[in-house]
């Protein structure tokens, strides 16, 4: 577990592996400005109220930001993949924008609270509960998307608007 309340720049780093930061509070901003891969586990239960920035990394792997708050900007433009829980039971308060996601893992936002939009505008797989019992007050775009698997919007409420318009399949449940 640890606190950091001023900038923490990491401009060399390429991979965060599991556990690196779990149980951490993030106050200020922290930049990985050359980060492609961030492990398992590696901001499980941690705390951002600043901005994270990971401009170039292409890969979450599970659980790596699980039961974690987000009230600052969480930069990942160029994220191509969400893996298996990967921010399953996390608050986000603030939009949260995966520009490049085109694929996003089993249960990876179970149970998580969204007061912003989720705007993944080339995702075009949604896996087996990805959003289940997931509360969004904004909205979820998903343009591209054309399958959503088992229950990935099982138990879930939406009072902003949820666009599918390129849907040709969705799962049983």
């Amino acid at each position: 577990s640890s606190n950091f309340i001023g900038s923490l720049n990491l401009p060399m780093c390429t991979y965060i592996g599991g556990y690196a930061f779990v149980e951490s509070n993030f106050s200020g901003s922290f930049n990985l400005p050359v980060c492609t891969y961030i492990g398992a586990y590696s901001f499980h239960y941690s705390n951002f109220s600043g901005s994270l920035s990971l401009p170039v990394c292409t890969y979450i792997d599970r659980n790596a930001f699980s039961n974690s708050n987000f009230s600052g900007a969480l930069n990942l433009p160029m994220c191509t993949y969400i893996g298996y829980n990967a921010f399953s039971n996390s608050n986000f308060s603030g939009s949260l924008n995966l520009p490049a996601c085109t694929y996003v893992g089993d249960y990876a936002f179970l149970y998580s609270n969204f007061s912003g939009s989720l705007n993944l505008p080339v995702c075009v797989e949604i896996r087996d509960y990805a959003f289940l019992s997931s509360n969004f007050i904004g909205s979820l775009n998903l343009p591209m998307c054309t399958y959503i698997g088992d229950g990935a919007f099982s138990n879930s409420n939406f009072s902003g608007a949820l666009s599918l318009p390129l849907c040709t399949y969705i799962s049983d449940y």
